[in-house]
């Protein structure tokens, strides 16, 4: 039995400034995030290498049941406060069990890192700056594209920290614009050690991963087309690559399978208890498999004396996109999300030899789509040419396909992916959106509309420490980019729950 017991019992999830404590019953708790969005919710573990597990006897316990109290041997800093207090760094326990108020200036010219001493209830305050060496962080290539109008310049961003605080990882970030709940997105990696005791303790700042490091591999694979042209020369009729002066009907054969994406892009460090530095990373892929064959004629081939243009050329094909984000941690995928279409398709061109030139123009067939959408697709018309080639092999529908193609177009890809989808019965613009929901978990979401109306659908598989969790879905009449996206999330380092809201949350 530990009592007195020091510490703070109140322990559980914060909502909407409301702590819910184990015995159902709240306390007002205001939390509000500071530096980043995905702050808000983000936790660091704190275990005293001297803390002791507490035991309670049967009458405590019951009586901690009934106030909804819970003693813990270690406290979690969330979204940057501890026990309500807001920190601006992180905790560091030295060797002699000193914890100390850890902070950094990486703004100024001479770089540094600052100990408060923590925790002591009487005496002077003790306080000890030390100055730290700027890395080589080689942040000039790849040249990083962004939205217009954002700042150029790197954020420096506490990201997580071992349970002792020896060590924490600083994210270098790039401004993506306000209007995107995923701010501020990664394009180097910084990693601060701390050895010795407070007074003379030994700090030191190291370059993890450069930005070029960071961003990852792009990479893309195009299906070449092989012209399968008809055209009239001398009045015969000829397949194959038209002549710039020659016109009829362009078509191209492609037949084999696209691919654009990237892979390795590290979003996220997570230390394990054990001190263990994880590295999570996002990947995505688009596909497009193609089956565009040659077009299939009928009609003869010569048309002397001037004898009218008569035929009808039929392409039966098929198409299938898909587009696919994964996050993986130390190498092993935990969670992966995607969209797809398929469509199969017909279409013909028939000139039927009347004097306008005219022809008769049909498309059929059906597309189908991931979300449980299908299309129906059943045209036709009468046209003219008016001397200009008849392309055939339109497609109709397509997954978001906007990936990068370079290191530097990364980041900014991640929502910029817009294509047309079929929903209700209405064409609309779709994207589907990996996201940064804390820095401790991540989600996607389906974002149907503009960016300033529309839907957004949050799906319910989120990737955390403890694996792949599935959280009840999350449905916004409102656009990703404006209220939609703005979902915060919260995953604990004690009992690995996890949970989403659009209200603040974090687990302390």
């Amino acid at each position: 039995m530990t009592s007195p017991v020091w510490g703070c019992p109140y322990h559980g999830l914060v909502e909407g400034g409301k702590l819910k404590l184990s015995n159902g019953k709240t306390l007002s708790h205001p939390h509000k995030y500071v530096d980043s969005y995905p702050f808000t919710g983000s936790t660091m573990l704190v275990k005293h290498p001297l803390a002791k597990a507490v035991q309670r006897s049967e009458e405590e316990a019951a009586d901690d049941a009934q106030r909804g109290w819970q003693w813990w041997d270690r406290a979690i800093i969330g979204g940057g406060q501890l026990h309500g207090g807001q920190l601006y760094g992180w905790i560091y326990i030295d060797p002699d069990g000193a914890c100390w108020r850890v902070t950094f200036n990486f703004v100024s010219a001479d770089w540094s890192i600052k100990l408060d001493r923590f925790g002591v209830l009487s005496g002077k305050p003790e306080s000890y700056t030390y100055p730290v060496a700027q890395p080589n962080l080689d942040q000039d290539t790849p040249a990083v594209t962004q939205p217009p109008g954002t700042d150029a310049g790197y954020a420096k961003l506490l990201h997580h920290a071992t349970v002792t605080g020896d060590r924490a990882a600083i994210e270098l970030a790039m401004d993506f614009g306000a209007e995107q709940p995923w701010r501020y997105r990664p394009v180097g990696w910084l990693e601060v050690s701390l050895k010795g005791k407070g007074a003379e303790c030994q700090a030191a700042l190291t370059t993890i991963y450069t930005q070029a490091q960071t961003l990852g591999v792009a990479s893309e694979t195009l299906v070449a087309g092989q012209a399968s042209d008809w055209y009239l020369d001398n009045d015969q009729l000829i397949n194959g690559k038209r002549p710039a002066d020659k016109y009829l009907i362009d078509h191209l054969i492609r037949q084999g399978t696209e691919s654009r994406g990237f892979s390795g892009w590290v979003v996220g460090i997570y230390y394990d208890p054990d001190g263990t530095r994880r590295i999570w990373k996002l990947s995505m892929l688009y596909q497009r498999v193609l089956n565009i064959p040659a077009l299939e004629h009928e009609g003869p081939t010569s048309f002397p004396n001037g004898a009218p243009l008569v035929g009808k050329w039929t392409l039966k094909y098929s198409v299938s996109d898909s587009l696919r984000a994964a996050v993986s941690l130390d190498g092993s995928e935990v969670v992966g999300w995607s969209v797809s279409t398929a469509q199969q398709l017909e279409e013909t061109t028939e000139f039927t030899g009347d004097s306008t030139r005219t022809y008769q123009s049909s498309s059929k067939g059906q597309a189908n789509y991931s979300t449980g959408e299908s299309q129906t697709i059943n045209d036709s018309a009468t046209l003219n040419p008016a001397d200009r080639p008849i392309i055939m092999g339109g497609i109709v529908a397509a997954s978001p396909s906007e990936v990068a193609a370079v290191p530097g177009g990364i980041p900014y890809c991640i929502s910029n992916n817009a294509s047309s989808w079929l929903k209700d019965g209405q064409s609309v613009v779709v994207r589907m959106i990996p996201h940064r929901i804390s820095y401790q978990m991540f989600g996607a979401a389906l974002a149907y509309g503009s960016t300033d109306q529309g839907e957004t659908h949050w799906h319910p598989d989120v990737a955390t420490p403890s694996g792949l969790l599935q959280l009840p879905a999350i449905d916004s009449d409102a656009s990703f980019f404006r209220e939609g996206g703005k979902l915060y999330g919260s995953w604990c380092p004690v009992t690995f729950a996890a949970t989403r809201s659009y209200k603040q949350v974090c687990y302390i």
